[in-house]
């Protein structure tokens, strides 16, 4: 598959002799679900993901007031931003799994600050994972959101507003005492946001506002494929005032993969002059 803005070429399966008769059927299904998961992203980023944003507003209106990028400032001599966010941290695994150190290096070699949105049970599993996360607005100067109390797939959508209010304000209790300051940011796990979580955030006794992002290509299911073709897209995607959105690496999983993307991604963010933030930066610098 080509990274370079040209249309993917068609997949050609070619002999593997890793192939036997019993693991053939799922290679081949597994080659065609990464090829049409790629060519999806490259044609998403080919119409643009603020038209697509564009679109969503529309025919969604409770996304209407969800911060996906920001407008840059206009002084000239202003810097060139770009936000990273990073999802569902901290470990699910706990400090078996953890890969919070080799995060914070490749951020501290970058000069680079993020917004960690985290779920509340995976800041919570062991004493040095609770640890690791106050160091991380602590000690290292990023800052942390709210992603709930685990990431499940379809579940806080369906929820009562009274259930989903209790399931919130549980994990924000939770992250703020972690974190020692209120946290003011808020994800919608698989990026769900729905008219009953608009009326709970903006009503909490700390409200929040709901962020997404227009720099984004699946790196937690495609990185451990192809991480080039992922941080080429997010390159692609991006310009000032983008919110970029990677997740969270673990040791042992496919996940482990996405630290290959952040490091990549930084570096080409610090080759096109840019200087990479928090959403709270961002938003200061632009005025919000």
């Amino acid at each position: 598959l080509e990274t370079d803005g040209t249309r993917p070429q068609a997949l050609q399966l070619r002999q593997d002799t890793s192939l036997t008769p019993n693991n053939r059927p799922m290679k081949i299904l597994d080659a065609i679900n990464v090829s049409l998961h790629k060519s999806l992203w490259w044609t998403l980023t080919r119409i643009g993901t603020r038209n697509i944003i564009s679109a969503v507003r529309f025919l969604l209106p409770w996304y209407r007031d969800t911060i996906f990028y920001f407008r840059p400032p206009q002084a000239v001599s202003a810097e060139k931003l770009i936000a990273l966010t990073i999802d569902d941290g901290l470990s699910r695994g706990g400090s078996n799994t953890s890969m919070v150190d080799e995060v914070m290096s490749i951020l501290e070699c970058y000069n680079a600050r993020a917004t960690f949105f985290v779920c509340s049970d995976y800041c919570s599993v062991d004493d040095r994972i609770k640890k690791a996360t106050r160091d991380l607005v602590l000690v290292h100067g990023h800052e942390i959101g709210n992603h709930m109390v685990e990431d499940r797939s379809g579940y806080y959508s369906r929820l009562s507003e009274v259930d989903f209010r209790e399931q919130y304000e549980s994990a924000n209790l939770i992250l703020t005492e972690l974190a020692r300051e209120n946290v003011c940011w808020f994800r919608a796990p698989q990026g769900v946001f729905t008219p009953t979580m608009r009326r709970v955030i903006s009503s909490s006794d700390i409200p929040a506002s709901h962020v997404l992002g227009d720099v984004f290509c699946d790196d937690w299911a495609l990185a451990c494929k192809d991480s080039r073709f992922v941080c080429d897209t997010m390159v692609r995607q991006a310009t000032e005032g983008s919110i970029a959105i990677v997740h969270m690496p673990e040791r042992g999983s496919d996940r482990e993969a996405c630290l290959k993307v952040l490091e990549s991604f930084l570096q080409a963010m610090t080759d096109r002059g840019y200087k990479v933030v928090s959403i709270s930066q961002m938003a200061e610098a632009c005025g919000g």
